[in-house]
């Protein structure tokens, strides 16, 4: 039997975490799959940015570590819930890592958090999330913050 394959991309983030508890919720309904990856690398930890360089030695490695934790707890999620979670962490710019990894495993559906506006005249979504929608190839839920909400 092939079960519904949900993809959810994970940063940490409240609206990650509604994505990534509507897969599971998705997955246990439906008989399905989650394979929940979060990205480090690319914009996280480029201590020569302008701004960015008050982030100290060491910054990566404890960027790298919050998405590792943020990982293990959505995996324990899933086993609350007898739903099969496949997690992966992986480096580079998130865009370009989250539709290779997605590409090679071939999701039915897509599900990533939405960020809120950071004022009039900024786009609906993240920058992300409006970039996953352009480019994925598959369907795509963005999920806000809160169900009904912003």
């Amino acid at each position: 039997m092939t079960r519904f394959r949900l993809f959810v991309c994970m940063d940490g983030s409240v609206a990650a975490l509604a994505a990534g508890r509507l897969a599971l919720e998705l997955a246990a309904e439906y008989g399905g799959v989650v394979r929940a990856v979060s990205v480090v690398g690319g914009d996280d930890w480029e201590p020569a940015l302008p701004g960015r360089a008050s982030l100290g030695a060491g910054a990566g490695a404890r960027m790298e570590q919050a998405h590792r934790a943020t990982l293990h707890r959505f995996g324990a999620m899933g086993r609350e819930r007898s739903v099969k979670v496949e997690t992966e962490l992986l480096h580079g710019g998130p865009l370009r890592e989250i539709l290779r990894d997605a590409r090679s495993w071939r999701p039915d559906l897509v599900l990533i958090g939405r960020t809120r506006r950071s004022g009039p005249g900024s786009p609906m979504l993240g920058s992300l999330a409006m970039q996953v929608v352009e480019f994925a190839d598959w369907p795509v839920i963005v999920v806000p913050e809160k169900p009904g909400g912003s």
